[in-house]
C-alpha cells in the first residue's frame, strides 16, 4: 500500500550522519543518511510509517521509533543514544522527487510479511540510487524535522 501525501515517515539517523551544534545537539542531517548501501543490495531506502498508529502526530511518533527500537532489539543490536530520528513529509518527497527527475518515487508499507516487529516498516522505492542531489533535498527539505532517541520513552 502507497503512503498518501499527508502522512509522515521518521529514518533512523546515527550520530556519525547528524549536523549537530555547538552542544551536541542534533540540528540536521547529512544526505549520507539517505545513502543505500549497494554492497547489501539494497534498492530502497527504510522508514517507518508514523500515521500507521492511527493516532495524534505526538503518540504516533512515539509508537513508530519503539516500534524501530524493537526491531532492532530483535536483531541483536540496539539504538545509540545519540541518534536521531528524522522526520519528513510524504508530499513533500512526492514534490521534490517530481521536480528533481525522480517523479516514481513512492512510499510503501511494507512490515516483513506481518511480522511482529516494525509494523510501520515502510519504503521508499523507485529511487535513484545514491542520486546526491535527491539524498541532499531530502536531507534539508523533506526529512528536516528531527526527534532525539533520548527524548522519546
Amino acid at each position: 500500500m502507497y503512503l498518501s501525501d499527508v502522512d509522515h515517515a521518521s529514518r533512523h539517523v546515527p550520530y556519525k550522519k547528524q549536523i549537530r551544534d555547538d552542544y551536541d545537539n542534533p540540528i540536521g542531517v547529512l544526505p549520507q543518511a539517505f545513502e543505500m548501501r549497494e554492497h547489501r543490495g539494497e534498492d530502497a531506502l527504510s522508514v517507518n510509517w508514523l500515521e500507521y498508529f492511527g493516532g495524534k502526530y505526538d503518540q504516533n511518533l512515539i509508537e513508530a521509533i519503539n516500534d524501530y527500537r524493537s526491531a532492532i532489539k530483535a536483531n541483536g543490536s540496539k539504538v545509540g543514544v545519540k541518534s536521531a530520528f528524522a522526520i519528513g513529509s510524504v508530499g513533500k518527497m512526492h514534490k521534490i522527487c517530481q521536480e528533481n527527475g525522480a517523479p516514481k518515487v513512492r512510499i510503501v508499507h511494507d512490515n516483513k510479511k506481518g511480522a511482529a516487529t516494525n509494523k510501520s516498516h515502510s519504503r521508499i522505492i523507485r529511487m535513484p540510487i545514491n542520486d546526491l542531489n535527491l539524498m541532499s533535498l531530502f536531507a534539508s527539505e523533506v526529512f528536516n524535522d528531527l526527534v532525539r532517541n533520548q527524548d522519546i520513552p
